[in-house]
């Protein structure tokens, strides 16, 4: 069996070929030959003339590897990724040194199969191909959302003396956008302007104007992209309606979905949530840890981790950051701000709203709070997805 550690950079693929694990991992790396392939079509042609069983990547940069995963499936090559939290301590074990460069990398993945070849905890699961894409339109509407963010800003303060009428515009107002940049007409705009005390408008804020007008256009193709993939798939069902349940928009579903798909990888072999009973460290009786929910809750970013050393008891966030912000921003949209048009107003959203004023007027942090209810939520999501999944 040939087996490949590659290392992947910007521009091209450093690959270290081993056909069986070596003896002394140290001694054998010095005089291991490198092989480069650039990511291009002669880079692709020139890797599969070497026949590679497995292929062994670490998913730091999904654009660097994309154009590989692409032809590696494609040519019924086996893939292998490896967490990137993971390499570093075991390129330290197996090579005793704490340099890091691309060859090492490449070496140490290579080792890490013929190590860990037959455990699956030790290896990333690749996602499903149409929750990859919309995780990707998620990931994109985010980053036109930043640009577009930017340039607003700057739009609202020239206007203040260009056109003060229209200072206040929102990405609500795709008119007037595309008005001010020169790609839609419109007469009430042209006498609104007409009429105006303001300096006029100038060509860097229409050519401002004109960008934005494309990027809110551009979001639109990709929101219905999102939502053709969403609502298209059978397999989402269950997982549509207890979303619908929690109330959570196109957005926060995509996010949450591109996530925890499928629940089943939660359960156990019995399609249960997995629970063990040990001793407790503190109570030293029968304790019952929640395993499943435990890794739902920190794929969701919701489930922190413990730094402590001697008296000192600290935790850091873990998890997906996506996620847990896109939980926070449902809360505030549709559970805090219960006068808002978008308001949750089913049973579920009163109880967490009711629950939320209650601790509030009891001068506790909001922050707090928020995270406390939060916990509620992603518990509560967890058992309802399992039982809609269970019961198909």
């Amino acid at each position: 069996m040939k087996v490949i550690g590659a290392d992947a950079c910007c521009d091209k693929l450093v690959l270290c070929c081993l056909e069986s694990p070596p003896v002394n991992p140290r001694e054998e790396f010095l005089d291991m030959e490198f092989i480069e392939v650039s990511t291009d079509t002669i880079g692709l042609q020139k890797l599969l003339k070497l026949k590679p069983d497995v292929m062994i990547l670490e998913p730091t940069g999904m654009h660097y590897i994309k154009f590989w995963l692409h032809h590696l499936n494609k040519n019924d090559i086996e893939v292998r990724l490896v967490h990137n939290s993971r390499l570093p301590q075991h390129r330290a074990e197996i090579l005793d040194i704490p340099d890091k460069d691309d060859e090492a990398d490449a070496y140490s993945l290579a080792i890490y199969y013929w190590m860990y070849q037959d455990n699956p905890k030790r290896w990333v699961s690749l996602r499903d191909p149409v929750v990859q894409e919309m995780r990707e339109l998620v990931l994109k509407l985010g980053h036109n959302a930043r640009i577009e963010t930017a340039i607003i800003n700057r739009l609202h303060q020239v206007l203040r003396h260009e056109f003060p009428e229209m200072a206040d515009a929102t990405t609500d107002a795709p008119l007037f956008w595309g008005w001010a940049g020169g790609i839609r007409k419109s007469k009430r705009y042209d006498l609104m302007l007409e009429a105006s005390k303001g300096l006029g408008v100038s060509e860097a804020t229409r050519f401002d104007a004109m960008t934005l007008s494309h990027y809110l256009t551009e979001d639109k193709r990709l929101e219905r992209e999102l939502q053709k993939l969403y609502l298209g798939d059978e397999r989402f069902e269950p997982y549509r309606s207890v979303f619908k349940n929690f109330g959570f928009g196109l957005d926060c579903a995509s996010k949450i979905l591109s996530q925890i798909f499928p629940i089943e990888d939660y359960l156990g072999p019995d399609r249960k949530p997995i629970v063990k009973i040990s001793r407790g460290r503190y109570s030293k009786k029968p304790t019952k840890k929640y395993i499943s929910l435990r890794r739902f809750k920190k794929a969701l970013g919701d489930a922190p981790v413990r730094e402590w050393s001697g008296k000192k008891r600290k935790s850091a966030k873990a998890g997906s950051q996506l996620c847990r912000t896109a939980l926070f921003l449902w809360f505030r949209s549709r559970i805090e701000f219960s006068r808002s048009n978008s308001a949750l107003k089913s049973d579920r959203g009163k109880r967490y709203r009711l629950e939320f004023q209650a601790e509030v007027k009891k001068k506790r942090p909001r922050n707090k709070v928020r995270t406390e209810i939060r916990h509620k939520v992603v518990k509560e999501l967890f058992y309802e997805l399992v039982n809609a999944i269970t019961q198909l």
